[in-house]
């Protein structure tokens, strides 16, 4: 698991990519605020609609700006 630099690292934010032929995967977490999400996708280019879902439910749910998700 990586963590992001600045406030989200600050929230303690988490996250995780996996990525293979035909696959997309995210796995965003705030332990200490009980909170995730897991974004998983059967598409090369399921990223570009992982990212929009996952900055949606941060807007929603008020997490701290996540930054560039990792590659």
């Amino acid at each position: 698991m990586s963590c992001p630099e600045g406030s989200a690292a600050a929230a303690g934010l988490w996250s995780t990519r996996g990525q293979n032929v035909g696959y997309q995967g995210y796995r965003i977490l705030l332990p200490t605020e009980g909170q995730g999400i897991v974004v998983m996708t059967n598409s090369d280019n399921g990223s570009i609609l992982a990212e929009a879902l996952i900055r949606r439910v941060a807007q929603l749910y008020r997490w701290p700006p996540i930054g560039v998700l990792p590659d």
